[in-house]
């Protein structure tokens, strides 16, 4: 667990409050797991979320990204991961749908 989404910190991120951060790191999983949604193929969903991750990390997990107004880089790519899933994420057509359970 501890190279989840590369965090070498994962237990300070595991007893982190910060709805926002848990927020994307939710959605993020969610579509990953979810049989019925998917990013889609040319996908800024993937790529802004690995530069929240990049930019999180440089931060050096600073929960206080959004204080100032959003005004950082990390506010900047934070809102713009979640705005493009309106765009970028759709859902899987039933017949490609992959039930991993065994």
């Amino acid at each position: 667990m501890s190279s989840l989404y590369g965090f070498t910190s994962w237990a300070r991120l595991t007893c982190s409050d910060h709805k926002p951060t848990i927020d994307v790191l939710n959605f993020h999983a969610g579509i990953i797991a979810s049989k019925y949604k998917i990013g889609t193929t040319a996908c800024a969903f993937y790529t802004r979320f690995g530069e929240f991750i990049k930019l999180f990390k440089e931060s050096d997990y600073d929960e206080n990204y959004l204080d100032d107004g959003g005004t950082t880089e990390v506010a900047r790519v934070h809102w713009s991961f979640l705005r493009c899933a309106k765009d970028e994420v759709r859902d899987v057509e039933p017949w490609k749908r992959v039930d991993y359970r065994v």
